[in-house]
């Protein structure tokens, strides 16, 4: 008989993967937070949770006012959000025809497969845009700007 076949118990491989999850572990410890540093990062933000939570009863009890500063801020931040939503709902119109022109499937059908709910469904109407002027005071119907004349005083 000859030699016997050397049988590996795979002690080798078994050694690389757990010294390769060692230290990929101490390498995600070392990315964590230590405990003191968790315990001071809760502590700033409950005393900022409580200024916030101060300010808000403040405004639910509708005793502050907001300065002229402020509340030009906060419109232009509407108006920023309310084109931002008004374009995205306009690219999804204009995304969904050109599927549905591709697709044998109707609009309802790809609704229920994909999930998506629409304004419609939801009851959402549509925010009035206040940054432009209101024309519905005027008597023309026409869509044309009405131009009016100036009298001048003539001495």
């Amino acid at each position: 008989m000859g030699p016997k076949p050397k049988v590996s118990k795979g002690n080798d491989d078994e050694e690389m993967v757990i010294s390769y999850f060692k230290k990929s572990s101490t390498k995600e410890l070392a990315g964590q937070l230590t405990n003191s540093e968790i315990a001071s990062k809760i502590d700033t933000l409950e005393k900022s949770n409580a200024q916030h939570e101060t300010k808000l009863a403040a405004y639910k009890k509708k005793n502050v006012v907001a300065s002229a500063g402020e509340k030009k801020k906060l419109e232009a931040k509407h108006d920023k959000a309310r084109r931002e939503w008004v374009a995205r709902r306009k690219m999804f119109k204009e995304v969904l025809d050109t599927i549905l022109e591709r697709s044998s499937k109707k609009k309802k059908d790809l609704q229920e497969e994909i999930g998506w709910e629409a304004d419609e469904d939801l009851n959402i109407t549509i925010i009035p845009d206040r940054t432009k002027k209101d024309n519905s005071s005027t008597s023309s119907s026409s869509s044309a700007p009405e131009y009016k004349r100036h009298k001048k005083a003539y001495s």
